[in-house]
């Protein structure tokens, strides 16, 4: 079960379930007004995020699977701003995928989301790093916040 218990798989259950809302409320969908552009936009910087955090993985020879013992604390980069810029990333590109199909109350399912994250990813792996980088992960929290 660990092996498919995933962030992207969680973000994508989320969007299947906006979709799902679109599908069978579609009186809620507010095209009026055109957000459908920020959506992208949310996306596509979720999408960079993502991108920019994996590589920082890479450089630091360390795993970005949540359920892994990492081999280096990561404190650079977007790092320094965040201590989880994936996970904020995945909150960007459900954001967008809201804003893009217009269905307004499904933000409420933005803080849901982030809740999930932080139960079911965050703050094991928080554990985890306390454990293996002791004061220097404390440090790095006390000068990071946890999303921005």
């Amino acid at each position: 079960m660990r092996n498919i218990d995933l962030p992207p798989i969680w973000l994508f259950g989320f969007i299947l379930l906006v979709w799902a809302l679109a599908q069978a409320f579609p009186a809620w969908i507010n095209d009026t007004i055109e957000l459908d552009g920020l959506g992208r936009g949310f996306v596509l910087v979720g999408i960079g995020l993502t991108t920019f955090a994996l590589v920082s993985f890479q450089r630091a020879k360390t795993t970005p699977i949540p359920h892994r013992r990492a081999s280096s604390l990561i404190k650079s980069g977007l790092y320094e701003r965040s201590r989880n810029p994936i996970y904020l990333a995945d909150v960007f590109i459900l954001t967008g995928a809201i804003l893009w199909i217009g269905i307004w109350p499904a933000l409420i399912l933005v803080p849901v989301f982030m809740w999930v994250l932080t139960v079911r990813f965050i703050k094991p792996e928080e554990a985890r790093l306390r454990e293996d980088f002791g004061g220097e992960f404390e440090e790095w929290c006390r000068e990071t916040r946890r999303w921005l």
